[in-house]
């Protein structure tokens, strides 16, 4: 008898005999809907084969190519200031990204690595709509962008490459897409940082699996369920999906702080007494849970004197010790109920049930996995704020600020670094500028009513007298100091080119990349007295290549000096100062314990003097030096070396 090779011959029949089969063996195909032949020979010979070990592995088309990319270096590109659309770009400390943001991570790192406490995306959902997808280092940018579609090669205009809806392989893509990607974001963030990702049913079991992969199961912070939608509009066919999710994962949870939310107007609104101490709510000081702890089983005293204990199956909430504390501080409340779950001493059936006074405080909680209403809105709500920023609705499902924000709340605090390589409209930049906006303005009042006034008004008569707020304050906020604590942004997006039918190509935006920094803009006039600016840099091609710097053809120093900056790590919001008549700047750097450098591009060949006056201005001080090959001679190098007590210098 002849073996059949069932695979070559099922790959030869029409597509529906392949479909028939997969009704019927599901198990046999893959996630993207390949025919997995050794599965098949295997059910239709009832021979299955016992595999050498077995353990629980995730898979795809594509993923070993994809680790590769993970951990391939790449030094052929840079970043390049964009001046003319930065804002306050001699004070400002956040930054907007044109392109690609596999390969701008990779750059970040030699500057970013272990900085970034909070990072949020909102990447491709893979619903069936189109996404951008082709990752290919060339040896040159142009090149790379031309290959990838994002760069058209006859015009230049920038171009896309897409994964279709009917693309066979659109998880292994999508994976493929998103692994390199998170392992690069993972080695940006903090010990302490978080990650936190929007997505929707049709990726988010891939992505549970992928993140674990990653980050390790254990770093699992939670699966926020976000209502987004109201239920209106066309019916479903079976249900109406209300939801999307935010994953949350932690870079390391023992490094990991204690989250803290805003309560919601639902819980808030169960403060509903109040006393000396401020506004409570009453809390059931036994709770039916049946704890072994001896220590949550002991007698209370009621009011007529005799013994209270938990019944069975429940436990009180706290040690005695506790509970005698908080007696002591008037917290606890006893009532006469109908039910208990207290019995007294002799079984009789108790009269009198303990409450435990729960203040407000100061408004916060553990963060909830329903992340509420009240603190994230509805998905229509981004789209209202991008109608109102543009007068016209020119970019679909953002995520609104005030989503966000309350992430940024739960997981960051005034000084931290956030960073979002899917920025889209730049929804992320205007929530932190907001949040601290909110913040000073808190801050500032509290400091105000809180230090004694020389005119003081009785309490509840503040809002109501000119003369208090006229009256000179003792203790005002120094003009410029507001900015120094807020949070800085990092926002990467591809210059992804709008389709010409499109209502923003219409408004004069060509590519994604221009709403994002428009948005930030306009957003960024409401918030003044903060750092409401932005610097914009661009991906570009590496000017160290082929020594392009030591043979002169790169005039442009700010650029050469951004990107030696970038790339021997002291960031982009880094100071540097012309120190002499010729071209040697003082590079000072925004990453803590980073040496200063000196800088010398000067084009022809430095004197002694040169030299001398280095020395007399910085010869007690260790500097890291960078040279244009040109500048210095040997004789100059050693003595530069000897005076400075340095062991190189970087010839660039």
């Amino acid at each position: 008898m002849t073996k059949i090779n069932i695979y070559d011959d099922l790959i030869n029949q029409p597509n529906e005999k392949i479909e028939a089969i997969k009704k019927i063996l599901p198990d046999c195909f893959d996630i993207d809907g390949n025919l997995l032949a050794e599965k098949l020979q295997e059910v239709l010979s009832n021979n299955f084969a016992k595999p050498t070990t077995e353990r629980f592995t995730f898979n795809w088309a594509g993923k070993q190519q994809a680790r590769e990319l993970a951990y391939a270096t790449y030094v052929d590109g840079t970043l390049k200031f964009d001046t003319t659309k930065s804002k306050n770009f001699a004070t400002t400390k956040n930054l907007i990204i044109e392109g690609d943001n596999l390969q701008v991570l990779k750059l970040l790192k030699k500057s970013y690595k272990n900085m970034v406490k909070c990072i949020y995306i909102d990447p491709p959902y893979n619903t069936g709509n189109e996404f951008v997808y082709n990752d290919k280092f060339e040896l040159d940018i142009n090149k790379y962008l031309t290959a990838t579609g994002e760069i058209d090669a006859d015009t230049g205009e920038q171009l896309a490459d897409y994964i279709k809806k009917d693309d066979g392989k659109k998880h292994s893509k999508w994976l493929s897409f998103m692994y390199p990607r998170l392992m690069a974001a993972r080695e940006l963030l903090r010990e302490d940082g978080v990650i936190f990702i929007s997505i929707d049913d049709h990726e988010m079991h891939n992505l549970r699996h992928l993140m674990n992969e990653i980050f390790g199961e254990r770093e699992f912070v939670a699966s926020f369920v976000w209502n987004s939608s109201t239920g209106g509009g066309i019916r479903s066919k079976y249900v109406n999906k209300n939801h999307e999710y935010c994953l949350c994962y932690s870079k390391n949870q023992i490094e990991l702080p204690m989250l803290f939310s805003p309560l919601s107007d639902e819980a808030i609104s169960q403060y509903n007494r109040s006393d000396e101490h401020g506004i409570y709510r009453e809390k059931d000081f036994a709770w039916k849970t049946d704890s072994k702890n001896k220590n949550q089983k002991y007698g209370i005293k009621a009011p007529d004197g005799r013994l209270l204990f938990p019944k069975t199956g429940y436990s009180y909430r706290f040690v005695e010790e506790t509970f005698l504390e908080a007696l002591k501080n008037n917290q606890v409340v006893f009532k006469e109920t109908k039910t208990s779950p207290l019995v007294y001493e002799n079984q009789e059936k108790a009269k009198h049930n303990i409450y435990i006074k729960k203040y407000l405080g100061d408004g916060t909680g553990a963060p909830t996995s329903l992340l509420s209403k009240s603190h994230v809105g509805i998905s229509n709500i981004g789209s209202e704020e991008i109608k109102k920023l543009f007068n016209d609705l020119i970019f679909n499902n953002p995520k609104s600020t005030k989503y966000i924000k309350h992430l940024l709340q739960i997981s960051t605090k005034p000084g931290d670094l956030v960073l979002d390589f899917f920025a889209g409209s730049g929804t992320t930049g205007q929530a932190v500028m907001e949040l601290n906006y909110e913040e000073v303005n808190k801050r500032n009042q509290d400091d105000f009513f809180n230090t004694p006034h020389p005119n003081p008004l009785p309490q509840g008569e503040r809002e109501l007298a000119d003369d208090f707020f006229n009256t000179p304050h003792p203790n005002p906020l120094p003009q410029g100091e507001r900015e120094l604590t807020g949070r800085r942004f990092i926002l990467v997006q591809l210059p992804e080119k709008i389709d010409n039918k499109k209502e923003a190509f219409k408004a004069g935006y060509h590519k994604i990349s221009d709403i994002t920094v428009e948005r930030v803009k306009r957003a960024s006039e409401k918030y003044q007295g903060i750092d409401n600016g932005f610097k914009v840099l661009q991906l570009t091609n590496n000017p160290q290549k082929e020594g392009l710097l030591s043979l002169g053809r790169y005039d442009d120093n700010q650029f050469i000096i951004a990107h030696l900056a970038l790339m021997y790590g002291y960031g982009l919001n880094y100071q540097a100062t012309k120190i002499a008549e010729k071209e040697i700047y003082l590079l000072k750097s925004e990453i803590a314990n980073t040496k200063d450098a000196i800088i010398i591009l000067e084009k022809q060949l430095l004197t002694m003097p040169d030299i001398m006056n280095l020395v007399l201005q910085f010869g007690k001080g260790h500097y890291k030096f960078f040279t244009k090959e040109c500048a210095l001679n040997i004789e100059l190098t050693y003595n530069l070396l000897q005076h400075f007590g340095e062991e190189q210098i970087v010839t660039i």
